[in-house]
């Protein structure tokens, strides 16, 4: 760590990651393992709450830590830095993020914004669930297979011979483990029931999906396949404004990418941590959305560098079966281009047993200029058509074509009211 590095924290003030210290206080092992527990990060000892530089007056301060720091299970990874800014003297302790859970005193802490709070007992078991891949998926189940609903069946069928696969049968699920025996009967595994069963949910109430729209909450049921088609119907119907034909095609817009979107829900319910009983989140914000699952990333792969390490590994298999998921793990390569293409901001913020991916519509370019964008997917069309599909005044919609036509993601041709607009950065 540099002096400019040190300054620049100072400068940016107290963070998830960053704890100013006047001086020494008999906390500090709290601290040390509250930031374990998270993201990591470094504590600053000799600069008040405001960020003045005090430099510390403690003797021995790096001798005084290290005892409370022996008292932390598993010992966590730490590194002091000394400083000297003006004449004070500036201790930095640099904290690594702990592979496994970290306890003082029989306490597990974590830190939380610029505060820490011990953990519950639950989410200790939680955190140790998220250290280890754990295949819940092909774990059997009360559930016998006489409780496979045939129309279920029928569609992964269906979509399995658009595969290029053959028709499925109660021998296929067999086959693919979903049917196995428990006490000397044929019952379901968790996929199984995720897939086959015709509510799911009445058998593990936290495998929903819950919308937030405005105000208004909506909790969909269903197989794992419906919860993806139910929760897009969803969305259509509250953020698009209209269906629309044009040139005998019948179109449908979302203010932002809808196959980013679908794939983004695909992989909340494919690759969440099913041991986390908790529902997959979807909130419809004024110009964001947001999916959050239960589950970090698998140890080995990250947003930046993903790789096909599946959590639920049967799951996965049906799901690829049915066409929703795809080999090569390149679903968040084509969500980025997807939103790229669209003018659409994408992040992901990774949570302790939470993953939160957010689709955001920059200000300049507004809810209405995301509809524009996704409407001139499926065809050129004039200023007057949408205007007419976004029930809104032609100079209205000129007025959103022009930021597009300057951010180069919208072209035009012909001239006058002939004039049509398409997508410039097409996929």
């Amino acid at each position: 760590m540099e002096l400019e590095d040190v300054l620049k924290a100072i400068a940016e003030g107290e963070n998830e990651r960053v704890e100013f210290k006047e001086d020494f206080t008999k906390d500090i092992g709290k601290e040390i393992c509250a930031l374990a527990n998270a993201e990591g990060g470094y504590i600053l000892i000799g600069v008040d709450d405001k960020g003045v530089i005090k430099g510390y007056r403690t003797s021995r301060l790096k001798d005084k830590i290290s005892s409370y720091l022996i008292s932390i299970t598993p010992l966590p990874k730490v590194k002091f830095f000394d400083f000297t800014i003006k004449n004070k003297k500036i201790l930095v302790i640099k904290v690594e993020k702990s592979k496994e859970t970290c306890t003082i005193g029989n306490t597990a802490w974590i830190r939380i914004g610029t505060s820490k709070r011990a953990l519950t007992l639950q989410e200790i078991i939680s955190r140790g669930v998220e250290r280890v891949l754990l295949t819940i998926d092909k774990s059997p189940t009360l559930v016998e297979e006489k409780e496979i609903d045939w129309e279920a069946l029928r569609f992964f069928s269906e979509r399995r011979v658009e595969r290029g696969l053959r028709p499925a049968t109660k021998t296929t699920l067999k086959k693919l483990g979903t049917i196995v025996k428990r006490n000397g009967k044929d019952v379901l595994t968790f996929a199984g029931v995720l897939c086959f069963v015709k509510t799911p949910q009445h058998y593990y109430p936290f495998t929903s999906v819950r919308i937030k729209i405005g105000e208004d909450w909506y909790r969909v049921e269903g197989t794992v396949f419906e919860l993806v088609e139910k929760t897009m119907d969803i969305l259509f119907e509250r953020l698009a404004r209209r269906k629309l034909v044009v040139k005998a095609k019948r179109i449908e817009g979302l203010p932002y990418p809808s196959k980013a979107v679908r794939e983004a829900l695909v992989n909340a319910l494919v690759h969440r941590n099913y041991a986390i009983e908790s529902e997959v989140f979807v909130y419809a914000e004024e110009n964001k959305i947001r999916i959050s699952n239960p589950g970090s990333f698998p140890e080995g792969t990250s947003p930046e560098d993903p790789k096909p390490l599946p959590r639920n590994p049967l799951l996965y298999e049906l799901m690829f079966q049915a066409g929703y998921v795809e080999r090569e793990g390149q679903g968040i390569k084509m969500m980025r281009e997807e939103c790229e293409a669209a003018g659409i901001k994408m992040n992901y913020m990774l949570k302790p047993n939470w993953t939160e991916l957010i689709f955001e519509i920059p200000e300049e370019l507004g809810k209405r200029g995301g509809l524009i964008i996704n409407l001139l997917k499926e065809t050129s069309m004039s200023a007057s058509e949408l205007a007419s599909y976004l029930k809104v005044s032609r100079v209205a919609v000129l007025k959103e074509l022009k930021v597009l036509l300057e951010k180069g993601i919208v072209g035009k041709k012909g001239k006058g009211r002939s004039t049509k607009y398409f997508l410039k950065r097409k996929i």
